[in-house]
């Protein structure tokens, strides 16, 4: 039997296509979090709180263009401390926000807002029902699973 370097290249393309085709299907885990927005109950006194979550990539695509999850920071030169806030919008238009200035441990939720990138899951929490308040949790997950943003 002859073989020509033609059946050579061709059985390659045709091993190599499966090898790309097998290596394409373990992508990995992806995960998606639009904004929610809920009430709960804190311990150790089971008081009201809202908290907040989504993460950026998803929230950013998603299909209805009103949601919206983020922090930022502020530096106040009159008052020698940082402002931070976190603010999110549901796909409902309920829009919460809460604040922190770094004094105290104030300075760790500053460390975890300025972490927060592209490819980040947000959630915060604050005491009350209402549509702001002072910070009392802030979780920042950066992960491959999360969506990345894009246009």
């Amino acid at each position: 039997m002859k073989i020509t370097m033609r059946a050579v290249v061709a059985c390659g393309l045709v091993f190599g296509a499966a090898g790309l085709a097998a290596t394409a299907a373990r992508a990995g885990m992806k995960s998606a979090y639009e904004v929610s927005i809920v009430g709960i109950l804190m311990a150790p006194n089971n008081h009201q709180a809202t908290r907040a979550s989504g993460s950026v990539g998803s929230t950013r695509a998603s299909a209805d263009g009103t949601q919206y999850i983020g922090c930022g920071t502020k530096v106040d030169f009159n008052n020698a401390s940082v402002l931070g806030t976190c603010w999110a919008k549901d796909a409902n238009g309920y829009r919460v926000e809460c604040t922190i200035w770094s004094s105290g441990l104030g300075i760790e939720y500053i460390n975890q807002m300025r972490a927060i990138g592209p490819q980040s899951y947000i959630e915060f929490t604050y005491a009350g029902l209402g549509t702001s308040g002072q910070c009392t949790s802030l979780y920042v997950e950066n992960g491959s699973n999360i969506r990345p943003s894009a246009p």
